[in-house]
């Protein structure tokens, strides 16, 4: 799967790599990023603002944990959807 994130710079995208496997996701101008179960069951997901074609690093608006992956990409979409209508 492609890095979600670009930048012109090798050292920023190796920076960005996530050492655990995820899924990621944009929607919006949002990043959402949904990360495996941990051993505790637990599922961590991080939504970062992006701007297309900047070179600015994404801001991280919003993150949190939940019992399932299920949980935890619906809880990300209802953060986009606040962040996105506070736009």
């Amino acid at each position: 799967m492609p890095d979600s994130f670009h930048s012109s710079e090798p050292a920023r995208n190796e920076q960005l790599r996530m050492s655990s496997r995820a899924a990621r996701a944009r929607k919006r101008g949002f990043c959402i990023v949904v990360h495996d179960p941990s051993p505790e069951g637990l599922v961590r997901f991080l939504v970062f603002r992006t701007v297309k074609g900047s070179r600015d690093w994404p801001t991280l608006i919003g993150s949190g944990t939940r019992d399932d992956a299920r949980a935890a990409r619906a809880a990300a979409e209802r953060m986009v959807a606040r962040a996105a209508g506070a736009t």
